[in-house]
């Protein structure tokens, strides 16, 4: 019998709080040696491994695992079939208790291992409970907390004094602060708070009014330097992590750690713009003497003074020898910069037992030679559970036989330290192969053909490799670290990613989703409403006309650049758009006679020959489209568009183009039937006017009055006209560019 092991989830759950623990310990000793610096850059370092901690809780689950094998932590249970009566041979098991498996000429049998019961994993579901539990009570006490400020708002009195109204606006004005400021005043509190909502509201006690000017300076001065800091956004943080992190208590401590920073910061605004030390820490000390207890509310209201938080920051005022300063801008982006690329890597750690018992592995079943063949008896239905820390290609295919075989060729500096096992589980079978002894820093390169019966569930998870699915029918999820996934004649429900690598999906009947991190995602031949998604590249399919997709066997993806050895014939349903989607980067189209409908989150989209419609999105960047038979329409952030049409079938073509910012240039054909509802804006920052210069005949008009409506103050310049008998529209409505349309000479 072995000892419970960690499930998916646990181990989930245990990496991102290990990561969270190693961040706020890095915290803890990077502030205790920065005693001497400003407190706006200790208040950074705990903003920072806060956030951090939090986005651990959410990406953990979300990002593709990276195994790291501990010692402390109980073997997994090797499980094994314990039957009352003959059952299906396993490769493993020995002579006497079961026939011994098919093997090829030269080949090995896998090795024997003990029998063990299989022990469920850790209680996760009330784990899981308890956890919620406690975000639920944490979350409850915080939206009480913001109740609470609510009912203070509304029985408190606005000041509309206008020495304090004056000192304000002077005070919004330095803090460059734009947002509505409510100023009020209420019996209720002893001292000045401030917090936000859907505006910025700054408490004052009922005496407020008797204060005299420095003294009201400075309290405007330390209140609204929390909002120019952001201090709200990154409480509202702290809580938040907290409630994630309730059991942990090195959370509270750099939650409060983070909180008593942030008045230090906003001590040090207060004396940077001249009030005198000594005067300022009269004035924190009878804060603190008059301030009152919120309950819940105090929990994310911003007290301008504690009596808990008071001594260590009236040492601060007084010491004149402090720094005083803030981050720049540039150290802020480095601070993000880093702990992005910090913790998107501790968000994939996923902690896996060290097995002691390794070392004792049959040498003569697992190291004589890298070529092997496993085999074990297995009905249609099952599902086989595939589990490659060492990583390496996994190509699975059906076949008509009732037993899974695994053929496992074993490579590179390393190999003889990987063992493989095929096992019989609950459901169906287990392939694993591991490194022997968890040793570090190991060069392999496996590849494993496994066949199934054709009906057969699949499980995989992989440190790395190419991944190969074809002829089988079930579910089939999983992930591999990196590495192209290929999917032929499967029918089903699919849920498989992969670090990094292309997807292919041909000949299928497969619903679910599929995704890379980075690579290309093309679907041909593909129904059933399979999804594909991609971090960096291209996502592509074509319409069927049905609700599949059509063939695209032919399609070549070279980052940006796509292109056809050879295109289908044309369909009289009207098949044949063309879908490109990427979530950020150039698409560059080699042609799309049927149509096409492009969408980038960023980047320049290029169109060559094209015929039906076209559409191009990018949120900024550049367009090209044409020679194009069809109609276009184009959309950027910013960017110059070029579109060129020829004459098609018919007369009749429409454009319709928009552009945050850019210039558009339109070249159509001379014989052109379509109507012109041309506008092009310029600003007040603009250089100079923007025109509309066109070779077919337009009534030109330009307002004279700065329209404010759209944001920024604009002119407009518009065209009108009809060429032919107007049948299609060109529709352009742009931004400080010019609109240049020009006639087509052939």
């Amino acid at each position: 019998m072995t000892l419970p092991i960690l499930s998916p989830l646990a181990a989930r759950a245990l990496a991102a709080l290990a990561g969270a623990t190693l961040l706020l310990l890095a915290a803890v000793v990077t502030t205790a040696l920065m005693r001497s610096r400003p407190a706006a850059h200790r208040h950074l370092v705990w903003h920072l491994a806060l956030a951090g901690a939090a986005a651990l809780a959410i990406l953990a689950p979300l990002v593709p695992g990276v195994p790291v094998r501990l010692a402390f932590l109980p073997p997994r249970p090797e499980a094994v079939s314990l039957p009352s009566s003959p059952s299906p041979a396993v490769a493993a098991e020995s002579p006497a208790r079961a026939p011994a498996p098919e093997l090829a000429p030269g080949a090995v049998p896998s090795p024997a291992r003990p029998p063990s019961m299989k022990m469920p994993a850790i209680g996760a579901s009330s784990l899981v409970a308890l956890w919620l539990l406690g975000v639920i009570v944490l979350a409850s006490r915080w939206a009480l907390g913001f109740a609470g400020l609510a009912r203070l708002a509304r029985t408190a009195a606005p000041i509309d004094d206008q020495g304090w109204l004056g000192l304000l606006d002077d005070e919004a004005r330095r803090a460059s602060l734009r947002a509505r400021i409510r100023l009020l005043r209420s019996n209720r509190v002893g001292s000045p708070l401030t917090w936000q909502m859907r505006s910025l509201v700054l408490m004052l006690p009922a005496d407020a009014l008797d204060w005299p000017t420095s003294r009201r300076r400075a309290v405007l001065a330390h209140e609204l330097a929390h909002a120019e800091r952001g201090d709200h956004g990154s409480s509202a943080l702290a809580s938040a992590t907290c409630a994630l992190f309730w059991f942990h208590p090195l959370i509270w401590y750099a939650a409060r750690a983070m909180r008593q920073e942030s008045e230090r910061a906003c001590d040090d605004r207060v004396l940077a713009l001249g009030t005198p030390g000594g005067e300022y820490a009269a004035l924190l000390l009878d804060v603190a003497r008059r301030s009152r207890t919120l309950r819940l509310a105090g929990g994310v209201a911003v007290g301008m003074a504690r009596r808990s938080q008071l001594e260590g920051r009236l040492l601060a005022v007084l010491d004149d020898r402090l720094p005083r300063h803030v981050p720049s801008r540039r150290a802020l982006a480095l601070a993000w910069t880093a702990l992005a690329a910090l913790v998107v890597p501790l968000a994939a750690l996923r902690p896996l037992p060290l097995r002691a018992a390794e070392a004792q592995a049959d040498a003569a079943g697992n190291t004589t030679g890298p070529d092997r063949r496993y085999t074990v008896n297995a009905g249609s239905g099952e599902r086989l559970e595939v589990d490659l820390e060492a990583g390496g290609s996994l190509s699975v295919g059906g076949w008509d036989q009732s037993k899974v075989e695994v053929q496992a060729h074993l490579g590179g500096r390393d190999w003889e330290g990987t063992r493989v096992s095929l096992d019989r589980v609950s459901g169906g079978v287990r392939l694993h192969a591991w490194q022997q002894g968890g040793q570090d820093n190991v060069s392999t390169s496996h590849q494993f053909v496994v066949r199934v019966p054709r009906k057969f569930d699949l499980d995989v998870s992989s440190a790395g490799g190419e991944i190969t699915l074809a002829d089988l029918e079930g579910e089939f999820r999983g992930h591999t670290g990196g590495g192209s996934l290929r999917l032929e004649h499967l029918k089903g429900e699919a849920s498989l990613s992969t670090g990094g690598g292309g997807i292919r999906v041909s000949d299928s009947e497969l619903g679910g989703r599929v995704s890379t991190g980075g690579g290309e995602v093309v679907l041909s031949r593909v129904t059933g409403g399979l999804k594909g998604s991609s971090g960096s590249g291209p996502v592509v399919y074509r319409d069927d006309g049905s609700g599949g997709t059509a063939d695209l066997n032919h399609l070549h993806v070279h980052d940006s650049r796509i292109d056809f050895d050879e295109d289908p014939a044309p369909r009289a349903d009207g098949a044949g758009l063309l879908h490109v989607t990427r979530a950020g980067g150039d698409i560059d189209l080699d042609e799309a006679p049927k149509g096409a409908e492009l969408k980038t989150g960023g980047g320049d989209v290029t169109v060559g020959r094209s015929g039906g419609r076209v559409s191009a999105t990018t949120g900024g960047g550049d367009i090209r489209i044409g020679p194009c038979s069809g109609s276009v329409w184009a959309r950027t952030g910013a960017g110059e568009v070029t579109i060129t049409i020829v004459q098609g079938d018919g007369a009749e073509h429409t454009v319709d183009v928009m552009s945050g910012t850019g210039a558009t240039t339109l070249e159509l054909p001379a014989n052109l039937s379509a109507r012109f509802e041309l506008e092009t804006a310029y600003t007040r920052e603009f250089d100079g006017r923007t025109h509309i210069k066109s070779d077919f005949p337009l009534n030109l008009s330009e307002t004279s009055d700065w329209d404010a409506s759209q944001g920024s103050p604009r002119r407009y310049v518009r065209g009108t006209g009809t060429a032919g008998k107007g049948g299609g529209v060109i529709r352009v409505k742009i931004v400080n560019g010019d609109i240049t349309i020009r006639k087509r000479k052939s």
